[in-house]
């Protein structure tokens, strides 16, 4: 069973500014169930079909507390044809594109393809990394960090 390391924020505990950490289980995740709001949703090489992962990082955004944020990093479907390693199916590979209907409502701060050496070859990765509108977090352009 996959697991995704969660730190979460609940509505009793919001009040009182106070945060936990939880593994949660993928299926309380999934579509139709909505857990506390989510400060921290970070998920690695979650590897679900497209459309069922679109769906499933679109309900983590929903999730979010205001100043929440989501990161996705996992294979590019871009890495099936010109990268080497990852799974050998192309269904459960998102492009760019997904990703972005995936973060649809969302601030999108990055959402780019990541290049790392495999051996003598590359494996290309996307990375989400959005919050919620409202937020007040912004890009210092001459660092590149965000506050």
């Amino acid at each position: 069973m996959l697991s995704i390391f969660l730190l979460w924020q609940s509505n009793s505990h919001a009040a009182a500014g106070r945060t936990g950490r939880s593994t949660t289980p993928l299926p309380t995740c999934g579509p139709g169930s909505r857990p506390a709001r989510w400060i921290w949703w970070p998920s690695a090489f979650l590897h679900l079909p497209v459309d069922e992962l679109v769906a499933v990082i679109a309900g983590a955004g929903s999730w979010l507390a205001p100043g929440g944020r989501l990161l996705y990093l996992g294979h590019a479907l871009d890495n099936f044809t010109h990268g080497v390693g990852g799974p050998p199916d192309p269904s459960i590979l998102p492009a760019i594109d997904d990703l972005a209907r995936a973060a649809s409502g969302l601030q999108v701060h990055e959402l780019e393809h990541l290049v790392r050496p495999v051996g003598e070859g590359r494996a290309i990765d996307v990375l989400l990394h959005a919050q919620p509108w409202g937020a007040a977090a912004h890009r210092d352009l001459k660092s590149g960090t965000f506050t």
